[in-house]
């Protein structure tokens, strides 16, 4: 495999489980199953691991995610160079597919796992807000 296949592999998978953090991850679940779609049972294998993958990454707290996202996308970035040697004409789809999940992820928010639980009694009231700056008059 040529060094910028390589590159792509790699930036591919820093892409990827980038995107599994935001808004756009449900769109990185389809992109990888497309890139994934030339043989059924990888396919179906990589779409469960990548929501595992999410699944473990929102489960971490904010400061810790970095480093683990780091040793998934050097993970999926190896898996996606195999796919590619077994299937060179993959490349066009695959650069797509970092195009399409980099444009989606920019606009997109970070999740953060916010729960919240209110109780009020009597005349009582609860104002709650997930993220960002409320202003009540």
């Amino acid at each position: 495999m040529d060094a910028e296949l390589a590159a792509l592999a790699s930036s591919a998978g820093t892409t990827l489980i980038n995107a599994l953090t935001t808004d756009a991850w449900e769109r990185a679940k389809a992109l990888l199953a497309k890139f994934f779609s030339t043989d059924t049972a990888i396919e179906t294998s990589a779409v469960s691991e990548i929501v595992d993958v999410r699944d473990d990454l929102m489960s971490i707290e904010l400061d810790g995610r970095e480093k683990v996202a780091q040793e998934y996308a050097i993970e999926w970035g190896a898996r996606i160079r195999r796919q590619l040697n077994r299937n060179p004409q993959l490349a066009d789809t695959l650069r797509a597919m970092v195009e399409d999940l980099n444009k989606a992820s920019a606009g997109s928010i970070q999740g953060d796992n916010i729960n919240m639980t209110a109780n009020a009694a009597s005349d009582g009231r609860v104002y709650q807000q997930g993220k960002g700056v409320q202003y009540n008059s």
